[in-house]
């Protein structure tokens, strides 16, 4: 068995520096359902294994846009869920920053500034959209997870790029809001 696969279900986290953590994951089209079965078992069993709020599947090398969610964590219905090819319709003005960590790398924090809410449309494995807002911890977990999605991480919300513990929240690094970061922009 590869070294890159700790069973035929679950998979290790990639760990920074990782190339595969940069690359923007791939929208899953007609071709990829075929295989959806297969990939989306990999990555809600490695979600279980790893004991993660949320889990997206570049953070186990699949290059696809999925994110699997301990729903009941976030105090949302149902358990461990899947969401595929997500999109933001619109995150709200206000926000907040938070201390936030990441599997892919271990043992630091660093004080993000997200907006509170967002509005996301997604996809299940059964190919059906849905559609919903979300607000605090919710939506602080989907934008973290989308981010890994696009290929960025938590140190690029902090203006001096450096990869260090997070600075008091009243410290001037403290990451702010970066339209290039979020291309979809503002919407209340």
């Amino acid at each position: 068995m590869p070294q890159d696969v700790l069973s035929d279900s679950v998979r290790p986290i990639l760990l920074w520096p990782d190339p595969r953590l940069r690359q923007k994951a791939l929208k899953i089209g007609p071709k990829e359902w075929e295989t959806m079965d297969t990939w989306s078992e990999v990555l809600e069993n490695s979600c279980l294994w790893h004991k993660a709020v949320g889990l997206a599947a570049p953070q186990i090398g699949i290059p696809y846009r999925m994110i699997a969610l301990d729903w009941v964590s976030l105090g949302l219905n149902s358990n461990y869920k899947l969401i595929i090819n997500p999109v933001i319709q619109w995150v709200s003005q206000s926000r907040s920053t938070q201390t936030e960590g990441c599997l892919s790398l271990p043992k630091q924090s660093w004080a993000v500034m997200r907006p509170t809410h967002l509005h996301l449309q997604w996809q299940t494995p059964n190919k059906r959209w849905h559609e919903k807002t979300f607000k605090g911890f919710a939506a602080r977990c989907l934008q973290h997870e989308i981010d890994h999605l696009d290929g960025i991480l938590l140190p690029d919300h902090v203006h001096d790029q450096a990869f260090s513990p997070a600075p008091p929240i009243n410290h001037p690094v403290v990451a702010r809001w970066n339209p290039q970061i979020f291309p979809w922009g503002w919407k209340a």
